[in-house]
């Protein structure tokens, strides 16, 4: 589940742990991870996909949006999770009808993502849970590093076998333990190169 955590938000929430709805991916990684389950009224219209979501069987407990704006205003929610990209309509239309709409950027990196987690932990009054989930992936990344693997080449596998490029988390996770990524030899972008189930490559765990 960026540091640049952004844009819009609507004025301070009354209630201390607040009634949550989340209409993007990454989003619902980071509600499931440090909601309660009462505070959950709805997720993204993926978060049932185990091929997309790490929470999909998680999520299989809750009502899983269209995508339609008009839903949302239906479960009157406290507080809604967006991605940055999130369609701009569906957006903009929470934000008009005065919506507490709270927007996150892409992580790119480890801190991104920690901060995002600070960030959402904060939102959702659960800054303990966060701060406990934070401790552990800062202490995946120290046990990575405890273990240096300077001679080995990794090529993280994202979901549904497609390739980081060079700016996402993926890469900075190899670093941790000094396994670099392998250059790109193609002119395409790392991104658009798919994993096919014939070629000889393992898969590995970041951190």
């Amino acid at each position: 589940m960026a540091a640049a955590a952004v844009a819009w938000v609507a004025p301070a929430l009354a209630e201390a742990h607040p009634r949550v709805v989340s209409i993007n991916m990454c989003t619902d990684q980071l509600v499931l991870a440090l909601a309660d389950p009462d505070q959950i009224l709805a997720l993204s219209v993926y978060a049932r996909d185990p091929m997309l979501s790490f929470g999909a069987a998680a999520a299989a407990n809750y009502p899983s949006l269209s995508g339609v704006a008009e839903e949302v205003l239906v479960l009157q929610p406290d507080l809604v999770l967006s991605g940055r990209y999130t369609r701009q309509t569906t957006r903009g239309f929470l934000k008009a009808k005065g919506v507490a709409l709270a927007e996150f950027d892409i992580a790119r990196s480890i801190a991104d993502a920690t901060a995002q987690i600070r960030r959402a932990g904060e939102l959702l009054g659960q800054p303990a849970r966060a701060d406990a989930a934070v401790a552990a992936i800062d202490a995946a990344v120290a046990r990575a590093k405890a273990r240096q693997h300077a001679r080995l080449s990794v090529l993280p596998l994202q979901r549904r076998g497609w390739v980081a490029g060079g700016a996402p988390s993926p890469p900075t996770c190899s670093m941790c333990s000094g396994s670099p990524m392998p250059a790109p030899r193609s002119p395409l972008p790392a991104a658009s190169c798919r994993w096919r189930r014939s070629s000889p490559i393992v898969r590995t765990r970041c951190c």
